[in-house]
């Protein structure tokens, strides 16, 4: 009777675990998975679907056709880093304290390091820039770690920039795959894998000399999803295009040599942007293949606006490294087939840190209580046919940059948008009304005194309330010496490229 009973109870529980084994796998099943592609340096006029008269970008376009298209997407910084930190934070770099570029050092020390001011002659500065923290800090909970502990195989490939010692690198930040990132504080001198090898891709596997490297992480890119079929997945590719150095593959560069330019007029950057667009064209052909496509999520974005050197933001004022909206619009595409609406452009103001949230939104993943998040989802514009609840957007980078940007904050709320600039020798603010004046040529801070205190008010609480890393006066200064790097040089430089920009169009 006892054998009868034991092997009853054995019979239920196999049943049991069986069920519950068939109910894990049907929820992994439904589970998306999500590919985020993030360019570097691409501006908000880099796309056909963007506007470009120049480039072509069909397999984006497609992108933007079969999902949304946000056509006021901001970074939350003017370079790279910090806003490379905003996304994997979902932070205001104003809080995670990584304002400016990782650590040139490469140290284990997470503390806030000190600003050497870009080397400049210090008696031309009218402020100092602040500490800044010179990694994305190791207590930082990133969002792939949150999905991580949800179940997802989480990989990150290409450029990474949020800190060169080994305790800072993407797999210490919860991506169990991590590859063909930079280990080493130093520029690169082309796009091809000889320039990498060794050290300065990080195991990027099958990595050739002659391999182009866009190619070389879209190849990566493929072989991770396909091993990770079977279950949820996280993807970044993040490319190291369209970032200088400025080479192309010269099958392409010899096509766009042939193609009549606009504003937008350099060869190399049109087919250095094909590249993307054949990996993106790469990438979703994988997914159909694998028959992925409807339950992925595809992102598509950049991490701050385009580089004056390589193309034009022109209508916009400003280019990457400067304060204006030329420097802060990027492209940003969602698409999940028959779940986020397709061929939609929403012109609902966004920026970086709404990324994190609205990944794990999508996913329906909880965030970690223990980390502060900046942005909101945008799953109510993206599925539910609704919006968001108006809020000032943040920026802050108190800094130099070296190509044109001095020490400011900014806040944009409905359509104002207003600067601070702490090198105050000419001025201390400029407001502009986006809507009436999106190419930012009327200043209108001391014609409506009452929008610029307002919005100085709010600032200022959001700064303190950040504890942001503030520049300082600097006691050598000598005015006579330079105004270069007064408060309004940024804009005087920006106006310049603007009206170049311009000429080419006559």
């Amino acid at each position: 009777m006892i054998w009868k009973f034991s092997l009853l109870f054995t019979t239920c529980l196999v049943l049991l675990v069986g069920c519950a084994t068939k109910k894990e796998e049907k929820t992994n099943a439904t589970k998306p998975n999500i590919v985020f592609i993030l360019i570097d340096d691409m501006g908000w006029k880099d796309l056909a679907c963007m506007g470009s008269k120049y480039y072509r970008t069909p397999n984006i376009d497609q992108l933007a056709s079969e999902g949304m298209l946000f056509e006021q997407a901001y970074s939350a910084g003017p370079v790279c880093s910090p806003s490379r930190a905003a996304i994997l934070s979902g932070q205001y770099p104003a809080r995670n304290k990584m304002t400016e570029g990782p650590e040139m050092s490469p140290s284990p020390d997470s503390l806030m390091a000190k600003n050497d001011n870009k080397g400049k002659n210090l008696e031309w500065l009218p402020t100092r820039s602040p500490a800044r923290r010179g990694c994305l800090h190791p207590d930082q909970i990133t969002f792939a770690e949150v999905m991580q502990s949800a179940g997802y195989k989480t990989g990150y490939l290409g450029k990474w920039h949020c800190g060169y010692h080994e305790s800072q690198w993407p797999d210490k930040q919860g991506f169990e795959m991590a590859e063909g990132f930079r280990t080493l504080a130093t520029r690169t001198h082309g796009h091809y894998g000889r320039d990498y090898i060794p050290k300065l891709s990080w195991d990027l596997k099958g990595l050739t000399a002659d391999e182009y490297m866009a190619d070389a992480l879209t190849r990566r890119a493929q072989e991770f999803i396909t091993e990770h079929q079977a279950q949820p997945f996280l993807l970044v590719l993040s490319h190291y295009l369209v970032h200088a150095p400025f080479q192309a593959k010269p099958e392409l560069l010899e096509k766009w040599k042939k193609v009549p330019t606009t504003d937008q007029n350099n060869p190399t950057m049109a087919a250095m942007i094909e590249s993307v667009d054949q990996s993106v064209g790469n990438i979703m052909n994988t997914l159909e293949e694998l028959n992925l496509d409807e339950n992925t999520i595809v992102i598509f974005s950049s991490d701050n606006g385009g580089y004056h050197v390589g193309t034009s933001t022109y209508p916009l004022l400003g280019s990457k490294a400067m304060p204006y909206e030329g420097s802060s619009r990027v492209p940003l595409i969602f698409k999940w087939k028959n779940k986020i609406k397709s061929a939609v452009k929403d012109s609902t103001p966004t920026v970086q840190v709404d990324l994190y949230p609205t990944m794990l939104d999508l996913a329906g993943i909880k965030p970690n209580p223990n980390q502060h998040l900046d942005g909101v989802s945008l799953k109510p514009i993206l599925m539910d046919k609704g919006k968001l609840n108006e809020r000032p957007l943040f920026f802050h980078f108190p800094h130099y940059s070296g190509v044109g940007c001095t020490p400011f904050s900014a806040i944009r709320y409905q359509s104002w948008k207003l600067y601070r600039y702490y090198n105050n020798h000419e001025g201390t603010t400029q407001l502009f009304n986006l809507k009436t004046d999106p190419y930012e040529q009327d200043d209108l801070a001391k014609k409506r005194t009452d929008i610029t205190d307002s919005l100085n008010t709010l600032l200022t609480d959001w700064l303190l309330e950040t504890d942001a890393p503030m520049p300082t006066i600097n006691k050598i200064y000598n005015p006579s010496d330079s105004t270069q790097y007064s408060g309004m040089a940024s804009y005087r430089k920006s106006q310049i490229l603007r009206q170049r920009r311009e000429a080419l169009l006559k």
